[in-house]
């Protein structure tokens, strides 16, 4: 079928109106890209299988469906050697829930859905998957004990922090670096320890800059006098 016949039918305009019952993007654009089909035997069988959705539907509306957008480009994403944040990881752990209570769901459906059942029950299992991802995550971070080699070096993290603090407070308690303090305490900012210098100093201080007042401690820490 040519492009002006398509357009005589407004076959764009029917392809639009049944992408927007769609439940996800991927779907809404699959169908938008579809063509016309001649095949009788690849006609008929997805008719069939709308005809099977459908008495899905009328016995159950609730259908566990998860969408797939975000897994893709997760996937992309780890395939480029780029890591995914814990909340990222929050969505695919929820994703590998949705498979397999759809898979769980679509169990009793076999008789009255055979087709469609089986495109559902052949979603590999990832409980193992599912398991090592929700096991990894604690209140919304990746737990201390997610690997032995975390484990490790988050440990020496907050040895490094107790150190950082210690030293700190030292300069703030110094006789030497009195004069050139606003106040004796240690402040945090942007994530960084800091120490607030007077103004009129900030040029007599070796330090990162953090705003008007702060200048970073590590930098402090590096004079040799």
């Amino acid at each position: 079928m040519n492009h002006t016949s398509l357009k005589q039918l407004d076959y764009q305009h029917i392809l639009d109106t049944v992408a927007s019952f769609a439940h996800t993007d991927r779907a809404k654009e699959t169908i938008r890209t579809s063509e016309p089909k001649f095949v009788k035997k690849h006609i008929d069988q997805m008719l069939n299988d709308v005809w099977e959705a459908y008495r899905i539907m009328t016995i159950s509306s609730s259908i566990p469906i998860h969408s797939l957008d975000d897994m893709s480009a997760y996937l992309q994403q780890a395939k480029k050697g780029l890591y995914l944040r814990p909340s990222q990881l929050q969505r695919v752990l929820s994703f590998l829930d949705h498979c397999r209570k759809l898979k769980m769901f679509m169990r009793d459906k076999v008789s009255v859905a055979p087709n469609v059942a089986n495109y559902v029950l052949s979603i590999n299992d990832m409980s193992d998957t599912e398991s090592a991802i929700a096991g990894s995550l604690r209140h919304g971070q990746i737990d201390d004990h997610a690997s032995p080699e975390l484990a490790n070096i988050r440990r020496h993290r907050r040895i490094k922090q107790t150190e950082i603090k210690e030293k700190a407070e030292a300069i703030c308690r110094s006789k030497k670096w009195a004069p050139y303090l606003q106040e004796s305490i240690v402040v945090e900012k942007n994530d960084r320890l800091t120490i607030p210098i007077k103004k009129q100093y900030r040029s007599k201080v070796s330090g990162t800059m953090i705003d008007t007042l702060h200048l970073a401690l590590l930098s402090l820490w590096n004079r040799k006098n």
